[in-house]
C-alpha cells in the first residue's frame, strides 16, 4: 500500500505541473512595465499630465530611467518657460520706464488752452531777446499781476509775452485781476 499511495502523489504531481507549465512550449516573455501615459511629445505638459502620470515600478521602486526622462523633460520645460517670463518682464520694465515722446498724449484741464513749454513765442519784438515766462503754479500763481510800467525795467510791461501764451480764460482773469487792482489803488488815493 505504500508503494501504491507513493505512485498516485507522483502522478498527481506530474499532472499539475504538466497542467500549469502548458504542453511544453516556453513561457510567454513578460511585458515589460512602461508608463501607460507617456507625456504628449506635440505640446508643453500641463497640471493634468502630471496628475495622471503613473511611474512603472521595479524590484526596488520606481524604473529610474523612465523617472530619469519625466524629470528632464519638465525641467527642460520649466526652464524654457522662466527664461520666457523673464523675457517678458524685462519687456514689460522697458516699457515702462521708457520717457515719453513727443507722440504721446497729455491731457489739459477743461477750458485751459494747450502749451508747448520749450516752444518760443509766435512772435517776438525784434529789438529785444525774448524772455522766457516762468511757469508758477499752487498759491503764487494766484496772486496779481503787476500793473504795467510798475516794474524794473524802464516802465516796459511784463505781461506782454505771456498774454501771447495764455488762452483766453486766462486773459480774461488776468484782466479782471488788474481791473480789480485799478479800482483798489484808485480807491487808496481818494
Amino acid at each position: 500500500m505504500y508503494w501504491f499511495m507513493l505512485l498516485a502523489l507522483v502522478t498527481v504531481v506530474a499532472s499539475v505541473a504538466l497542467y500549469v507549465l502548458g504542453t511544453g512550449a516556453a513561457l510567454p516573455d513578460v511585458e515589460p512595465d512602461r508608463l501607460r501615459y507617456p507625456l504628449p511629445p506635440h505640446r508643453p505638459v500641463n497640471r493634468t499630465d502630471i496628475d495622471t502620470l503613473r511611474l512603472p515600478t521595479a524590484v526596488r521602486g520606481y524604473r529610474m530611467a523612465d523617472v530619469d526622462d519625466v524629470l528632464d523633460r519638465v525641467g527642460a520645460e520649466l526652464a524654457l518657460r522662466d527664461q520666457r517670463i523673464a523675457e517678458l518682464e524685462s519687456h514689460l520694465a522697458g516699457v515702462t520706464t521708457a520717457p515719453p515722446s513727443a507722440t504721446t498724449a497729455t491731457t489739459v484741464p477743461l477750458g485751459a488752452t494747450p502749451t508747448l513749454p520749450d516752444m518760443p513765442p509766435p512772435f517776438a519784438p525784434p529789438a529785444e531777446a525774448p524772455q522766457a515766462p516762468e511757469e508758477q503754479s499752487g498759491p503764487a500763481a494766484e496772486r496779481p499781476a503787476e500793473s504795467p510800467g510798475a516794474n524794473d525795467e524802464g516802465g516796459a510791461p511784463q505781461d506782454q509775452d505771456q498774454d501771447q501764451e495764455q488762452g483766453p480764460a486766462q486773459e480774461q482773469d488776468q484782466e479782471q485781476e488788474q481791473d480789480q487792482e485799478q479800482d483798489h489803488r484808485e480807491g487808496q488815493q481818494r
